[in-house]
């Protein structure tokens, strides 16, 4: 699922956003992904260690928005606390084959 954000006229080179989302790297989450209140899902990077919010921490989907995801952690010892996860800027840390440009995407981190 990729936040909605307002577009900078500048950045804007025409290309496709149905490419953008297709190109695939090691360091980046999918570029869509569906999702549905109940849905479990994974964290994928550290946002907040001591409140639980760490790679790899599971979580249960309660409500959705466009820029923040509430969710429910489960397991370990933050298990039932509810939380947020907002939408966060995340680049590409390697070239991929497909692409010869720069870009980031701003999304959420699951």
């Amino acid at each position: 699922m990729i936040c909605k954000a307002g577009a900078d006229p500048e950045d804007d080179e025409h290309i496709p956003v149905e490419f953008l989302r297709s190109v695939n790297s090691s360091s980046l989450p999918p570029g869509e992904l569906n999702l549905k209140i109940g849905y479990p899902i994974i964290l994928l990077c550290n946002l907040s260690p001591s409140q639980g919010l760490c790679n790899g921490t599971c979580m249960i989907v309660t409500r959705m928005h466009d820029r923040v995801l509430k969710v429910r952690l489960i397991r370990g010892e933050h298990d039932g606390e509810i939380t947020l996860i907002p939408c966060i800027t995340l680049t590409p840390t390697s070239s991929t084959a497909d692409v010869t440009f720069k870009f980031k995407r701003r999304q959420f981190p699951v």
